[in-house]
């Protein structure tokens, strides 16, 4: 689209007032943001879970169940998320509101940088009240995600496990079983 809008300039009512190009890590949290602003509670718990965790305890001094948990949460933001016309509605909502107007450019750093401002603005999405998700999430359906979250859960369990598990097979985790469980989640 913007090699065709630079050689033949045209008008598209959604992307009218949208800065014309995003640096890729700026795309990605602005994604990174619907997904946490259209989660279900089963992600949104984990997600909470992680924050506590990375809060609390520097990363050198994490026990196992922590560094586990991390290691989900990173399997679901980057690899298993679920995908829907109502998240990139809600993508939608979170550029229209941060990336037009004056505050554009200000905005696609901040996503960029991925500095304290960023961190702000992922928390209060994450932590965000009745009315705030509500607010991001209008025009999608007052449908029920829990299905599609848990299944995302499910996955990035199942992947951080599996990947302990080759590491278990080869020795690179020391155990003290020679039993190695992949549990379900939940």
């Amino acid at each position: 689209m913007t090699v065709i809008a630079m050689t033949e300039p045209f008008t598209d009512e959604f992307l009218d007032g949208l800065l014309p190009l995003l640096h890729h890590r700026a795309a990605r949290n602005l994604w990174r943001l619907a997904t946490v602003g259209l989660c279900t509670g089963l992600e949104r718990a984990l997600l909470e879970a992680a924050v506590a965790v990375r809060d609390g305890t520097p990363e050198t001094v994490l026990d196992t169940d922590a560094r586990h948990l991390l290691a989900v949460v990173k399997a679901l933001e980057e690899d298993v998320a679920w995908h829907s016309p109502a998240r990139f509605h809600v993508a939608a909502n979170f550029a229209r509101d941060l990336l037009t107007g004056e505050q554009a450019a200000g905005n696609e750093r901040l996503l960029q940088e991925e500095g304290e401002d960023w961190n702000e603005l992922y928390l209060d999405t994450l932590y965000a009240d009745e009315s705030r998700r509500a607010y991001l999430q209008r025009g999608t359906t007052s449908y029920d995600w829990s299905g599609r979250g848990g299944g995302a859960v499910w996955r990035a369990e199942r992947q951080v496990s599996l990947d302990n598990f080759g590491d278990w097979l080869t020795s690179h985790i020391q155990a003290d079983t020679a039993d190695y469980v992949v549990h379900p989640p939940g």
